[in-house]
């Protein structure tokens, strides 16, 4: 399943040097893949966010 990531969680990416600003993030599986814009080459990195982005997806609301 592919989950996006949020403007913050991009911005901070490109900010940490982990993604160039013509490049776009987002989690498949347990990897971070990132793909060039411009000319579509992807590589895969393991990075703490995808974690955290992970751990947000499993919260629900529980029904009582």
């Amino acid at each position: 399943m592919k989950h996006q990531l949020s403007q913050k969680q991009m911005q901070n990416l490109r900010t940490e040097g982990t993604i160039n600003p013509s490049e776009i993030a987002y989690i498949m599986g347990d990897l971070l893949l990132v793909e060039d814009i411009k000319s579509g080459e992807k590589r895969a990195l393991s990075h703490p966010i995808v974690a955290e982005v992970l751990g947000e997806n499993r919260k629900r609301i529980l029904k009582g």
